[in-house]
């Protein structure tokens, strides 16, 4: 059965006082995820251009809604700017203890496989892995 793909996007978020970091949404209705709400990490750098065989931190943010995915502008609350930076389909599966996340982004033909496990001592913090991405994009499900 092949696997559906969602929308995801990089945001520059540059807030206020002129610093800045990337928000990473993905779209997919995880098990335990509310409908209509993209799942969210803040992460520092540029996930496109991340070299096979690395890893990072991310933080786990609140869902953000779904008109981030096309949305560029003010941030409510005087929070800063959004603009996106990257884009692409993503596709998830949920092992017991992680997510497993295969990305294309629209600026690379080459997809990219993470496995992410939140800390054991702060659930908002994560770690990514990068996995050898699969031959085939239905196969990491099963991996």
């Amino acid at each position: 059965m092949p696997s559906l793909s969602y929308k995801t996007v990089l945001l520059l978020h540059t807030l206020p006082d002129g610093s800045s970091h990337y928000d990473w949404l993905i779209d997919w209705p995880l098990p335990d995820h509310s409908d209509g709400l993209l799942l969210t990490f803040r992460v520092a750098g540029f996930l496109p251009s991340l070299p096979a065989a690395s890893k990072f931190a991310a933080t786990r943010l609140p869902d953000h809604r779904r008109l981030y995915l096309s949305y560029e502008g003010s941030v409510s609350r005087n929070r800063g700017t959004v603009r996106r930076v990257a884009h692409g389909l993503s596709q998830l599966t949920q092992l017991p203890n992680s997510l497993r996340i295969l990305i294309t982004w629209d600026s690379s033909p080459t997809p990219q496989l993470w496995e992410a496990s939140p800390s054991p001592s702060d659930p908002q913090l994560w770690e990514f892995v990068s996995l050898t991405p699969p031959t085939s994009a239905d196969s990491f499900l099963n991996a």
